[in-house]
């Protein structure tokens, strides 16, 4: 059934998105962007990066079964992972903060901004994870979803 997904306070959507990149298709731009020699070489194989953004406001279209509907205590929710369902529709606004955790160790002279968009622009997307934090309003929009 489709189901329909609503923060009530704000700051409670995470979406945390996991990148990879492997480090040999991409010496020269790492190279550009401020990594040494030697540092390029301590770098692992694949490089990642954790990248989280908060949303002040959410809401989210997710099929799930009417058991977990049911089951689910929204008003009192610590934290619903919306990823376990198929997601049909979601609208996130408001950002209010993000943050980025690499694997490995930066260069002395790169910028966290330029590994930032190195990742985004050489780099793929493994996973991503939506988290909704705190109270929700839920509700059924359609039995047959």
């Amino acid at each position: 059934m489709l189901v329909a997904v609503k923060t009530i306070n704000k700051k409670c959507v995470v979406e945390t998105e996991y990148w990879f990149c492997d480090k040999e298709d991409s010496k020269d731009k790492l190279i550009e962007i401020g990594f040494t020699e030697d540092e390029y070489k301590d770098l692992p194989d694949r490089l990642t990066m954790t990248k989280s953004d908060v949303y002040r406001w959410g809401e989210i279209a997710v099929n799930m079964p009417k058991e977990d509907f049911e089951e689910m205590d929204w008003e009192n929710n610590d934290e619903w992972d919306a990823t376990q369902y198929d997601r049909e529709d979601w609208s996130f606004s408001d950002g209010c903060g993000d943050d980025q955790d690499y694997d490995f160790e930066m260069g002395e002279k790169v910028d966290d901004y330029d590994m930032d968009d190195f990742m985004r622009e050489y780099g793929d997307v493994d996973e991503c994870e939506v988290s909704f934090i705190g109270p929700l309003n839920a509700e059924i929009i359609d039995e047959d979803g």
